[in-house]
């Protein structure tokens, strides 16, 4: 059977995509036509505004390029000597200011009155054509007038039939647009953030506190852009608005030796400060410096029972009224901040481990934060009054001098470790190290010398109560042959307790180091002691360091190195201002250790932490929790009474006979 022919069909062929477009524009709605009616135009505008940038970009190279060479025609016509007729000098100097620049020849026309001849015949034409104006119509001249004090180049060109470019006026110099209070405000109050600049302890020459950027100025510029996007501002003169004490980051410099308390409590009231600029609430003025925040959750400052925590109505729990709102606010908000921890780190390559201080970031919620805060100030109050009462005192110590009486200020520095100007590869190895123990004498105004400083060196790297004992009897020594008629010292010093402040060095002082003075020891608040001390050592060090960048130091051990002082002009003997060197072997330091009794069988003193100043008494000491040198007759904040402690066995003074 045949196949029945197929019955061909034409197929269907789907839609171009042009075709698509064209059906949804006729289909489309009259709001959706004007919408693109109004989007061509815009494109039309901006492709306008585009080519005409353009076209004014070329001109302006154009003109540039012209100057330049008028500026090379003129370099080179003035690179060539003038010559000596007159005519043909005077020839020369013309072309020379027909070929000047438009700058140049402002200042030859203002200053000089040398026009050139285009300016000379634009003048001209105005004379001509004002007078012309003038002569056929007298009433028009004060209109005229008029016009040329508003400097209404066009109604003048107008009315005198002249050409607007013989007019010819030096260009304004170009200038940035106004710029908003608002936005200026915004800019000042950025550059003061925490977020973007840190604030320094120390102030300026000129006391201004000084703040440095944390990052760099085109980073800076771009994260206030991001928080205000809709300011009108260049980064040229985002950085012009900077303050006189903002500083760029080249300025920073190291903070060492800081107070740990401290710094976590101002870590966590810059993050809760933070927090709460975000959140738009008014920052409390107690989270802006650490006194403020004591002072807030005490009834006073100066009552030992607030700060001690004794007082039914002031503690932490004032800090509610003013962070309640924040808190409540949004409690699960998570925050960042920083805080000094000990924390075990593994040492490489072994099973041990270590306990080193470092700076940890913590993430809570705002309610932790709060508690934290508040477990804060249970005894950061005590602390901030003890570190300012014990500055204030030695201020008044110093100031209330008494004569017979002297104030020492001591503390161990650094470790000095001896180097050589050129040094074998293994000799950084094998390096001597030697202690430094700076002891700053002040003395009253009625005393000849005002100030001394015994620097005690030693090769002995001990910091103990026996190189204290025995650095205490060289300077009763020093000061028997110097100073003969002092027999008060009033000493100032640190707390830490292997040095100055624990059962031995109390159990010392006692017994006066063995000496023949009346000393009373004071001790600065906790991680707050530094004092003249620290400025002697570096200059000790300091010295000895450019002495062996100079080649005058070829030395190993200490003794060598305290000959090179004795002979050097640090040795000051004479003068308003002394400086004396000594040297304590380690063997007159070690045959005190064994001399030494069991420290067991000596009684420690309660609370001898909170201890900040003893006095040596007859067999004892007597001690209070804060110094006071307040005059008599005058209002004084220190209403403890003092303590006092007995040691057994210890009834008279040890005197020992110094050699010197």
């Amino acid at each position: 059977m045949p196949a029945t022919p197929r019955k061909h069909t034409r197929a269907k062929h789907p839609k171009t995509h042009a075709e698509i477009c064209k059906e949804y524009r006729e289909n489309a709605s009259a709001e959706t036509k004007a919408k693109w009616s109004e989007e061509r135009s815009e494109r039309r505008k901006r492709q306008r505004e585009r080519e005409a940038e353009e076209a004014a970009q070329e001109v302006r190279d154009s003109n540039n390029q012209r100057q330049r060479r008028s500026y090379t025609n003129r370099v080179d016509q003035n690179s060539v000597v003038l010559p000596k007729t007159p005519q043909s000098k005077a020839a020369a100097i013309a072309d020379i200011v027909e070929s000047a620049t438009p700058n140049t020849s402002g200042y030859l026309s203002t200053e000089h009155k040398i026009f050139k001849k285009r300016d000379r015949d634009a003048a001209e034409d105005i004379v001509n054509a004002t007078s012309n104006v003038v002569k056929a119509n007298k009433s028009f001249r004060k209109q005229l007038i008029g016009e040329f004090e508003n400097c209404n180049k066009k109604a003048v060109s107008e009315r005198l039939g002249i050409n607007r470019s013989n007019f010819h006026s030096k260009p304004r110099k170009g200038r940035n647009p106004r710029i908003a209070s608002t936005t200026i405000e915004d800019v000042v109050a950025f550059y003061y953030r925490e977020e973007v600049t840190v604030t320094y302890p120390n102030k300026t020459k000129s006391g201004i506190v000084l703040r440095v950027m944390k990052y760099t100025r085109k980073r800076t510029f771009k994260m206030f852009l991001e928080e205000y996007p809709d300011a009108k501002i260049g980064k040229t003169t985002f950085d012009k608005m900077k303050p006189k004490d903002v500083r760029l980051m080249k300025h920073a410099r190291w903070l060492q030796c800081i107070c740990g308390v401290c710094d976590n409590v101002v870590m966590l009231c810059r993050s809760i400060k933070l927090s709460m600029q975000r959140s738009n609430l008014d920052v409390p003025l107690f989270l802006l410096d650490e006194y403020s925040l004591a002072k807030q959750t005490v009834c006073s400052i100066n009552q030992f029972d607030c700060l001690d925590r004794k007082c039914d109505v002031c503690g932490p729990q004032l800090l509610r009224n003013s962070l309640g709102t924040w808190v409540s606010d949004n409690p699960n908000d998570s925050i960042k901040y920083m805080k000094w921890e000990r924390v075990s780190e593994p040492l490489p390559g072994q099973d041990k481990e270590v306990v080193k201080l470092r700076k940890v970031e913590h993430t809570g919620q705002r309610w932790e934060l709060y508690n934290e805060l508040t477990s804060y100030c249970q005894k950061f109050p005590l602390h901030i009054y003890d570190a300012i009462n014990q500055l204030s005192a030695f201020k008044k110590c110093k100031n209330t001098l008494k004569p017979g009486s002297a104030v020492c200020i001591v503390d161990f520095a650094e470790n000095y470790v001896i180097k050589q100007w050129s040094e074998d590869q293994s000799c950084y190895y094998s390096r001597n190290s030697i202690t430094v123990h700076p002891m700053v004498l002040i003395f009253d105004d009625t005393y000849r010398v005002k100030r001394d400083s015994v620097v005690m060196i030693s090769e002995d790297l001990k910091h103990d109560h026996a190189a204290v004992q025995l650095f205490m009897k060289t300077l009763a020594g020093h000061m028997a042959i110097h100073y003969p008629d002092v027999t008060n010292l009033l000493v100032w010093s640190d707390g830490c307790g292997v040095q100055y402040k624990s059962r031995m060095p109390l159990y010392n002082l006692a017994k006066n180091f063995g000496t023949n003075l009346q000393i009373t020891w004071n001790y600065f608040g906790s991680r707050h002691g530094k004092g003249e001390s620290d400025g002697e050592s570096a200059v000790v060090k300091n010295f000895l360091d450019n002495a062996t960048k100079a080649q005058q130091l070829h030395k190993h051990d200490c003794a060598d190195v305290f000959d090179f002082l004795i002979r050097s002009d640090r040795h000051i003997i004479d003068g308003k201002s002394q400086r004396h060197f000594y040297h304590v072997t380690s063997k007159e330091i070690n045959s005190v250790r064994k001399d030494a009794p069991n420290i067991k069988d000596i009684s420690a003193i309660p609370r001898v932490m909170q201890v900040h100043q003893a006095i040596s008494s007859l067999g004892g000491i007597s001690y209070s929790s804060s110094s006071c040198y307040c005059e008599a007759g005058s209002s004084c904040s220190h209403s403890e009474e003092p303590h006092s402690f007995k040691y057994p066995g210890v009834y008279q003074f040890i005197c020992y006979k110094i050699v010197l």
